[in-house]
């Protein structure tokens, strides 16, 4: 009876191994299945982290071409600025030289109608076409600076000018 008990026993316990290697093996299926899920998992986090900085990357490019072009817009706005401010100092200079030139001329004027009459005039014209030739007008034209040698033909008579009282 032992021996029937020990087969039985024993052939139940070959059908209770049976059944734990299954159980193992579905264990051991189990275990490969949640560690392949968790791969994936693994696998789209890392991806989606990859993604996430590709799109930081990007967005900070982007910020460092928007900081770029205000740069280059600051440096346009200051050349601009200089520009201005030197166009200005320039009509300074050249409203300075007008006054200064029609001082001169008012001055030679007035020397040519007081002390001498027409031969001083004549002469203060002469002297002023020479300033003219050194001291060329800077906001228009003078017919002496195109033609210099135009105070040539201004008719003098020396005879004049140089006549005792």
């Amino acid at each position: 009876m032992q021996e029937e008990e020990e087969e039985e026993g024993g052939g139940g316990g070959g059908e209770g191994e049976e059944e734990e290697e299954e159980e193992e093996e579905e264990e051991e299926e189990e275990e490969e299945e949640e560690e392949e899920e968790e791969e994936e998992e693994e696998e789209e986090e890392e991806e989606e982290e990859e993604e996430e900085e590709e799109e930081n990357e990007e967005e900070e490019e982007e910020e460092k071409e928007k900081e770029k072009e205000k740069e280059k817009e600051k440096e346009k706005e200051k050349e601009k600025e200089e520009e201005e401010e030197e166009e200005e100092e320039e009509e300074e200079e050249e409203e300075e030289e007008e006054e200064e030139d029609t001082q001169i001329l008012l001055l030679l004027l007035w020397l040519g109608t007081t002390v001498g009459g027409w031969g001083l005039c004549r002469l203060a014209t002469a002297l002023w076409v020479l300033h003219d030739l050194f001291y060329p007008s800077v906001g228009g034209e003078s017919k002496t600076t195109t033609n210099p040698r135009a105070f040539l033909t201004i008719p003098v008579d020396w005879n004049h000018v140089f006549k005792t009282t």
